[in-house]
């Protein structure tokens, strides 16, 4: 899996209900898992948890976190269109909440069922 497909999978998963998840072929394990920034494939957690941390840390990763996602396979390539991605889908998130758009599917509670 590339890199921008399983950062894309990684931030669709923390906005999606589990049932339009489970449809794209993601096992309940594995949407879970995603939700907290891991996954049953390795190199899928190495994106989860660093696109976490970037997120967290406000693009203040650590040389750890840099380590850990270079350890799982990724070229500094990949991390920069992880680091894009992310910055991405927030700046998304920011401008629709600003501009207040309505969504069209359903809200995700905690436990990652709609509600």
């Amino acid at each position: 899996m590339n890199s921008r497909l399983a950062l894309r999978t990684t931030l669709q998963v923390q906005n999606l209900p589990h049932e339009i998840l489970a449809q794209r072929g993601m096992s309940s394990d594995d949407i879970n898992l995603s939700r907290a920034g891991n996954s049953v494939d390795p190199k899928r957690a190495a994106v989860a948890r660093f696109a976490q941390r970037v997120v967290e840390s406000r693009g203040q990763v650590s040389d750890a976190d840099l380590e850990a996602v270079r350890g799982a396979g990724y070229t500094d390539p990949q991390i920069l269109a992880i680091v894009t991605l992310a910055v991405q889908v927030l700046l998304t998130n920011f401008i629709n909440n600003v501009n207040q758009t309505d969504i069209d599917i359903p809200a995700v509670n905690s436990a990652g069922t709609p509600g």
